[in-house]
């Protein structure tokens, strides 16, 4: 009995989780509240800080043709069936978007040993700034050209 208790609150916990990081206009919250909500996570250090301003461009027009199917009091209960096929099209291309975004803002933390030390450090960054970190380690070593070879015969 314990144990399918234990389940459920963790199940119940799981499934709020994810629908907190989403948007979902099934849950009863109203879709300006729930823009509301992702645009102040588009700023720093918020959940979907790592949105490039083309995505961001996007998942606001997104949200404007969204806006434009649900009821005047933002919510999807009363529409026609192929309204609400639209509808959730649209959100789940938005929630693509903002999945995504969010995945680039974790934090990822890591032991290192710096060059010439022995002495561990924590070294924090998101996974996009990783991604750029590394890319642009990549690049600059490929712009390195090789050292030419004297040529004996110019002098």
């Amino acid at each position: 009995m314990l144990a399918v208790a234990l389940a459920a609150a963790l199940l119940s916990t799981t499934v709020a989780d994810a629908q907190a990081s989403g948007i979902d206009l099934a849950n009863g919250e109203t879709l300006q509240a729930q823009q509301a909500r992702v645009q102040k996570e588009f700023a720093a250090g918020g959940e979907y800080a790592e949105i490039g301003p083309e995505q961001q461009r996007v998942a606001l027009e997104l949200f404007r043709r969204m806006g434009r199917l649900v009821d005047a009091d933002g919510r999807a209960v009363a529409l026609a069936p192929e309204r609400k096929v639209e509808l959730f099209n649209l959100q789940e291309e938005l929630n693509t978007i903002l999945q995504q975004a969010a995945e680039d803002s974790r934090l990822v933390c890591r032991r290192e040993r710096h060059v010439g030390s022995n002495m561990p450090v924590n070294t924090c960054a998101t996974v996009a700034e990783r991604r750029r970190l590394r890319e642009g380690g990549q690049e600059m070593f490929r712009s390195i050209r090789p050292a030419q070879p004297i040529n004996d015969q110019a002098r």
